[in-house]
């Protein structure tokens, strides 16, 4: 669904790598010899690592529910018309 594969599992998988990077920032203050500039940021692996457990997700969702009976059915809803029924 859209909160697995586009909305909170993405979002939340960006905010973890950010936080990464602010906690970064602090490690001096902690006691650890690194400095931001040691830290590259590759924003293709961040946005593969996103996609790849969104997917998980979603697959392990799936499996749950075809495992209580449930029959899913694949595909895209549109409307057609503004008519309601």
């Amino acid at each position: 669904g859209a909160c697995v594969l586009y909305d909170c599992v993405p979002s939340k998988s960006f905010i973890a790598s950010t936080g990464v990077r602010t906690e970064l920032r602090r490690a001096k203050g902690l006691g650890f010899d690194i400095a931001i500039d040691d830290a590259k940021i590759s924003p293709p692996e961040i946005n593969n690592r996103v996609k790849t457990l969104a997917a998980s997700q979603s697959a392990d969702i799936g499996s749950q529910l075809l495992n209580q009976g449930v029959t899913i059915i694949g595909g895209r809803g549109e409307f057609v018309d503004d008519v309601s029924g």
